[in-house]
């Protein structure tokens, strides 16, 4: 599978070009690194980021290229719940619920847990 990663404002300005390139399964908006470029630091789902994602998973959709979106800030069930549907209807199939930095910090939280429930 070819699966390609928009994670900046130029990918975000190229982005009907990068469309084009051949053979694209899906496509993967890096939403922490977009709100970086876009000024609006690790705000995920700031209504600029959201915006500039879903017209991306337009666009990709006019191709039948799929897109994966990560739900990065939801933590709760209610929200996982609230995010998934958004992003569903707005035709996106792949989701993942936590990203990588996502995991590392909830490693260390349960193993810092561990060490002062050790200590204790």
């Amino acid at each position: 599978m070819v699966w390609l990663m928009v994670e900046g404002k130029e990918g975000i300005e190229n982005f009907d070009e990068i469309l084009e390139v051949p053979n694209i399964d899906a496509i993967v908006p890096g939403r922490f690194d977009i709100s970086q470029s876009l000024g609006i630091p690790g705000q995920v789902d700031h209504p600029m980021l959201l915006e500039t994602v879903k017209k991306m998973v337009e666009k990709a959709k006019q191709k039948n290229i799929e897109t994966l979106v990560s739900l990065l800030s939801e933590v709760t069930q209610p929200e996982i719940e609230q995010s998934v549907k958004m992003w569903h209807d707005c035709g996106v199939k792949i989701m993942s619920v936590m990203g990588d930095r996502g995991v590392i910090c909830t490693g260390f939280r349960n193993c810092l847990a561990y060490a002062k429930h050790g200590l204790a």
